[in-house]
């Protein structure tokens, strides 16, 4: 029956995974950067940011600051996500990698061949989504 009082009850959201650890976040849009480097943030995250691949590299190489994980977008001008992860793998960093990415899943997985990565993240992001994939690979879960 149709009624004017309203619902009583509201849809539950899935509360978003908390955690620690240095995570750093490589993506060429500045506004991706700041919302994923933020919705980190609040889940208790350390934030480190480099605008693509090179510049990435370049922070891991130079920066005596351990990082526990790379969220790592795939389509970058100067050094794209699938450079940048096998850079990564040919220098002997372990570190595991979420990619993220606009486009399919599919599509990104055919760029990378081999390489070994914790899991792929979609763009735009959702905090529960990204919570739980960076809960996820820092636990060492593939996803």
């Amino acid at each position: 029956p149709v009624t004017e009082q309203a619902s009583q009850t509201q849809p539950t959201l899935p509360t978003p995974a908390v955690g620690s650890g240095t995570i750093l976040v490589v993506d060429d849009e500045e506004m991706m950067r700041t919302i994923a480097a933020t919705m980190l943030q609040q889940l208790g995250y350390q934030v480190c940011t480099a605008r693509n691949g090179a510049e990435a590299l370049a922070y891991l190489e130079e920066t005596d600051q351990s990082c526990d994980l790379i969220l790592l977008d795939m389509m970058m001008p100067v050094m794209n996500g699938a450079e940048c992860l096998a850079a990564l793998r040919a220098s002997g960093h372990s570190v595991p990698v979420l990619l993220c990415t606009g486009y399919s899943a599919q599509e990104q997985m055919d760029d990378i061949g081999t390489h070994d990565i914790a899991g792929i993240v979609p763009k735009p992001y959702r905090m529960a989504d990204l919570g739980e994939a960076v809960a996820a690979a820092l636990r060492g879960e593939n996803r």
